[in-house]
């Protein structure tokens, strides 16, 4: 029996918000710092100018880093008028060069433990924080990333994720998101769906089915210990079909505020992009997508 252990699980002492000031990058922090409320977290608000070095001037160099530094500036004031930041640490941090090396730094140099990404982009200087830019990010990531994407809702609960949708196939790749969902459900008394998609079901019975949505059902319900102190007990489903439509199917009828899926770092994702199921789901959702990478020595 496999149960899965949130007490592995550290707190969320730093959070990073990789913003372009889009829509979708302003939504994403405000579900950083509804978090951080929650978790006493601080925030790292971080925008990376990205330019080619080669095809612009000093000049234009500076005037990029001026006007982010001055739309940073109106972000943190808009949110402190708001009093979204009553309480909560933060700092503004420019960066320049290339988002996922200056990300990838920022995690390792300040120990973060969640960054926080809008993956519909702005554009700055020809440079787009979305498609592949956003696959590599959360598929490299040592720490988890929550993907608020273009269709993601921007009304963001009071206190952080109220239902939580987290999906496994029961691999071992999973099993750290699945220990993050119940976590979060612990620390925030949200409640939890737990989701199984069987994708070969045309090839099975009736009975076959029957039996196997009875098996998986229990399996789910193993995954939580007795001991979790969850606000109530989850509620667990099996799904036959693709993968990624039924998340985002289910995640729509229950009306989930944040869905949970474990990824793998693949060397040869770039080739599967447009088939990725975590990146239909983070391009698809209505509500961010947190995303939990297997560490790479048990990849």
């Amino acid at each position: 029996m496999l149960t899965l252990d949130p007490s592995i699980i550290t707190e969320m002492k730093t959070i990073v918000v990789s913003t372009d000031f889009s829509p979708a990058s302003e939504t994403a922090l405000l579900y950083a710092l509804a978090i951080a409320k929650r978790n006493g977290s601080r925030v790292l608000i971080t925008h990376v100018v990205t330019e080619n070095y080669q095809l612009i001037s000093d000049e234009a160099q500076k005037r990029a880093i001026d006007e982010a530094w001055r739309d940073a500036q109106a972000l943190v004031t808009e949110q402190f008028i708001a009093g979204r930041l009553d309480d909560v640490p933060y700092q503004l941090r420019i960066e320049r060069g290339d988002v996922w090396d200056r990300l990838s730094d920022l995690i390792t140099k300040e120990t973060v433990d969640l960054l926080v990404i809008g993956t519909s982009g702005h554009r700055r200087l020809g440079k787009l924080l979305l498609g592949s830019t956003a696959e590599k990010i959360f598929r490299q990531a040592s720490c988890p990333v929550l993907s608020v994407g273009p269709r993601a809702r921007k009304n963001v609960p009071p206190g952080g994720p109220r239902k939580i949708l987290f999906c496994t196939g029961f691999s071992h790749h999973s099993l750290m998101a699945g220990a993050r969902a119940i976590w979060m459900a612990q620390r925030l008394q949200a409640s939890l769906i737990l989701l199984n998609v069987v994708a070969d079901a045309k090839r099975r019975s009736a009975e076959q089915r029957k039996d196997l949505i009875q098996s998986n059902q229990r399996r789910l319900r193993e995954l939580v210990p007795a001991d979790a102190g969850l606000a109530a007990q989850p509620e667990v489903l099996v799904e036959f079909g693709n993968a990624g439509e039924c998340i985002l199917e289910t995640a729509t009828k229950h009306k989930v505020d944040l869905i949970v899926l474990g990824v793998r770092q693949s060397a040869g994702f770039y080739q599967r992009l447009r088939g990725a199921t975590a990146s239909r789901v983070v391009t698809g959702a209505s509500c961010p997508v947190l995303t939990v990478r297997t560490p790479a020595t048990e990849a």
